[in-house]
């Protein structure tokens, strides 16, 4: 469980991770499978807390659950001791489990990146698993710069096999082309979305990866930047917002509109993350 716990953390997966526990009352004595589970977990979860009475249970239950979701996603744990799990509570009340409201990029933060994006000739799209949610956006985005697209080990399958900007996977057992590309390739910038630049997406931190480019990374885990790689311009917030609000100030900027379709789409979806903003602060 630990094992799966540490994962979770490391993928940003809201996982609650429930435990039993000796008696409270024997804890100390080197009762039969006595483990202080709650320090174990505390390293890989967001939150960890073993309850020690019956009437605290459904709280703590209720926080881990908030603490899990909000914020940047991940694991959290509740030790429940055996007579704490037997013990009387009055009738649940549960709340409804918070809304996630998305973390909006500073737009002047995207007006930079669009404006130094174009100032280069070429340039790759380096995408990690943050976009799973968002792969509509990172071909239309490759599409608009004509860009290629890595992606990570994780991230592979994201971008459909046949789309012709694929390059290949990047990283442990990444394809020839893909390694090609960074160790060897003419591109003056990177964008990096949804990766945390790990050992297994960097091909054990390739210093050419970001060597001689102009390098962006955007993410809504404000500790992924900067590492182990110089980033010129991190851009904190939601991904699919950040590409869309990114790709209107490319449009802005002049670059080529080669589907009538896909502005009109790009300019229905901008307009819904507008007025999701809109709510938020209205």
């Amino acid at each position: 469980m630990i094992t799966g716990a540490a994962n979770a953390m490391r993928e940003h997966m809201p996982v609650l991770f429930i435990t039993g526990a000796v008696p409270v009352s024997t804890v100390g004595l080197n009762a039969s499978q006595e483990l202080d589970a709650d320090p174990v977990f505390r390293s890989v979860t967001k939150y960890s807390v073993t309850v020690k009475n019956s009437e605290d249970l459904l709280h703590e239950v209720v926080k881990a659950v908030e603490i899990a979701i909000s914020g940047v996603p991940g694991p959290v744990h509740v030790a429940i001791p055996i007579d704490v799990q037997q013990g009387e509570i009055q009738v649940p009340i549960i709340p409804n489990p918070p809304t996630r409201a998305p973390m909006v990029p500073d737009l002047d933060v995207i007006r930079d990146v669009a404006f130094e994006l174009t100032r280069r000739e070429s340039g790759y799209i380096f995408i990690g698993q943050g976009v799973r949610y968002s792969v509509d956006q990172c071909i239309e985005l490759a599409e608009l710069l004509d860009w290629p697209i890595l992606t990570s080990p994780q991230a592979k399958g994201f971008i459909p096999e046949d789309h012709p900007l694929l390059a290949g996977v990047f990283g442990f057992a990444g394809s020839e082309n893909a390694s090609r590309l960074v160790n060897e390739g003419d591109g003056q910038a990177l964008l990096i979305l949804g990766s945390s630049l790990g050992e297994t997406a960097t091909n054990n931190w390739n210093v050419n990866l970001t060597k001689d480019r102009f390098t962006v990374q955007m993410d809504f885990d404000q500790t992924v930047f900067n590492r182990k790689y110089k980033i010129d311009i991190p851009v904190l917030g939601d991904i699919n917002l950040g590409l869309l609000f990114l790709m209107e100030e490319l449009q802005s900027l002049g670059l080529p509109r080669d589907k009538k379709t896909v502005v009109e789409k790009r300019q229905v979806d901008t307009a819904k993350a507008r007025n999701i903003i809109r709510r938020m602060y209205c």
